[in-house]
Order: C-alpha cells, then structure tokens, then sequence
C-alpha cells in the first residue's frame, strides 16, 4: 500500500470511529449538589449564610449574592441521570470551601 492511500485510510477510518464513539471521560469542574439536611439546617439559621424559600423556590442568601436551589440540587439521583444523559463521567464538587469554614463560624 503507498503512504498516501495508508494514511488516507488511516484518517478516514479514525474520523468514522471517533463519530460513532460518545466521549469519553468528560470532568464536570462547575457543579452543584446541596444536602437537604444543610439546606434545612440553614433555613433555620437567623443570619447569613442562611436559606429562605420565595414562592415554591429555595434560595441560598450570602449579603448581596443569591443563588437559587433548584429541587433537583438536592437530589443525588437526579444529579448521576444528568451527568449519564450529558457524557459526564466525574464530577467535582467541593464542601466549605472558599470562605464558608468563617461564614458558619467554624474557622
């Protein structure tokens, strides 16, 4: 076989698998799942970080920052459906981090 043809073939056939292939070992680095049971204990809380519910939607209250929390943020199930359904085989979550350790009072 001459250089040309192989390395033709060799393209073509890389392009016809990596088509049909889903990707594989996709890292989902911004990503969120909260615990119920924190999102409950900070509904009790009196000062921030604490968590109210505004018209059936849970929100996560830091001085002037919000976040919504989405029913299926507290769902594990939820969370590995959608990872399975995107292609995502790792997710990294982190807890505390940042400045939260001082915001709890734990520091």
């Amino acid at each position: 076989m001459k250089r040309r043809h192989f390395l033709t073939a060799t393209v073509a056939s890389s392009a016809v698998a990596a088509a049909a292939a889903p990707p594989a070992g996709i890292i989902d680095c911004q990503s969120h799942l909260f615990f119920p049971e924190v999102v409950d204990m900070m509904r009790k809380r009196k000062v921030e970080p604490l968590v109210y519910d505004d018209k059936g939607m849970a929100f996560l209250k830091i001085g002037d920052w919000l976040r919504k929390v989405p029913a299926h943020y507290l769902d594990v199930n939820a969370k590995l459906a959608s990872m399975e359904a995107s292609g995502i085989e790792i997710t990294m979550l982190s807890a505390l981090s940042g400045n939260a350790r001082q915001l709890f009072g734990l520091s």
